[in-house]
């Protein structure tokens, strides 16, 4: 309390407001900057919470800023740059649990491959593509694992959909590429595989493409 707010208490009641004690002198009543200049000093210094920290504001600071902190509207409800800032450590947190997840059903459908349980595979790859969020890199592999249970199947068409699905993600992804070229031979597409493999930046520079192109040109020879 205040110096001038305990001695209007003083002028009511005659205790000291905290431990009720008798209080027989008005000069015995002083505020804590007058009475204790160090306790006070300390005081400012302890690092505390915003009050309506209940209605959602994260603020902390010294003792001695809060009456500030309450009274400018900008800083107690919250800077747009802040919430950017809070919205985006959201974000990031789920991008990582999501990217946590997906692995882990990506190395379960790894599992059910090696397994040869390829349908198995196919339903865990699909679903770690669901929750991957825009974790690309893993995203696009689970798409090109899923599209070698595929072509396991015979599952051609669906097999080049997925392989075109990952090279969407990563267009580097030489796997991707020549899985979707051996799945296009099975359907018959010679010409098109053949292009889909020289015709592109990577292909000019992935030594296994150019294999891959070699072979299905003799194909067709």
């Amino acid at each position: 309390l205040r110096a001038a707010s305990l001695r209007e208490w003083f002028r009511r009641k005659r205790s000291c407001p905290k431990c009720q004690a008798n209080l027989n002198d008005a000069d015995q009543v002083c505020g804590l900057k007058e009475g204790s200049p160090i306790a006070h000093r300390i005081l400012l210094r302890i690092r505390v919470r915003c009050p309506l920290g209940g209605q959602g504001c994260r603020w902390t600071g010294d003792y001695s800023e809060v009456q500030n902190h309450l009274t400018n509207s900008s800083e107690h409800l919250g800077t747009d740059e802040a919430n950017d800032s809070d919205l985006k450590h959201a974000s990031d947190t789920n991008s990582r649990t999501a990217g946590a997840n997906a692995s882990a059903l990506k190395d379960q459908g790894n599992a059910k491959f090696e397994l040869k349980q390829y349908r198995d595979a196919i339903e865990l790859y699909t679903k770690a593509i669901s929750v991957g969020g825009d974790t690309g890199d893993l995203v696009a592999s689970c798409y090109n694992n899923r599209a070698a249970a595929l072509f396991m199947l015979k599952q051609f068409r669906a097999c080049v959909e997925s392989c075109e699905r990952a090279i969407v993600l990563n267009p580097q992804y030489v796997k991707a590429h020549i899985r979707r070229g051996k799945a296009l031979v099975e359907l018959g597409e010679f010409a098109r595989a053949a292009d889909l493999l020289s015709n592109t930046e990577i292909a000019r520079s992935s030594d296994e493409m150019k294999l891959e192109h070699d072979r299905v040109v003799g194909l067709t020879n």
